[in-house]
């Protein structure tokens, strides 16, 4: 998984040398990226003998540990877990030549989790924020809610799809950063409450 991560920086690199900065790839950028990618998985496949299974072994190791380091407290630990989980998931997806979406379905669940692991390790944060969103609005709805409103599922529906087809995640930070400051918040912005 290494060497392939490896090999993959080094052909992305070369595909987009042209300069480092912010920018979108281009198409002829994109192919070649994808062209090294192939041929690393290959490389790596035929190099060191792994094929589906194997492969399948070893991320299975990888997300039980990321389990066990993050249930732990342990996020550093289970962050390196995880950026080699990535790669794993990325090397067995083109030797399998599946999308992720269906290896995941091949995964399926690890770790003691109820969801399939990836989507524990790798949540999709705007579906995640679209729940979350909707739970609080429709939640003003209560008799004994501080703020009241009468929101009815498919108003917030629809809100919530207008969001999402006009691209406007940024009201799910602010609507997260402002729930957090609000009910979570901190010693410093709790001591402006303070009369």
């Amino acid at each position: 998984m290494v060497w392939f991560a490896e090999e993959e920086m080094k052909g992305y690199e070369f595909a987009t040398r042209h300069g480092h900065h912010r920018r979108l790839i281009l198409e002829e950028e994109g192919t070649e990226i994808m062209r090294t990618r192939l041929w690393a998985a290959e490389q790596a496949r035929a190099r060191h003998g792994v094929g589906k299974e194997e492969l399948l072994a070893a991320n299975r190791f990888l997300f039980e540990q990321w389990a066990n380091w993050e249930r732990d407290g342990r996020p550093l630990i289970a962050g390196a877990y995880k950026t080699i989980a990535a790669q794993g998931v990325r090397l067995a997806c083109l030797t399998a030549n599946v999308t992720v979406e269906e290896y995941k379905a091949i995964v399926g669940h690890a770790g003691g989790y109820v969801k399939p692991i990836i989507d524990v390790i790798w949540p999709n944060w705007a579906s995640e924020q679209r729940d979350d969103v909707r739970h609080v609005l429709t939640s003003y709805r209560c008799e004994d809610s501080l703020l009241r409103a009468d929101f009815s599922d498919q108003l917030v529906d629809q809100f919530l799809d207008f969001i999402e087809a006009n691209g406007l995640h940024g009201f799910y930070w602010r609507f997260d950063s402002f729930n957090h400051h609000s009910f979570k918040g901190n010693d410093y912005s709790n001591r402006g409450t303070e009369g």
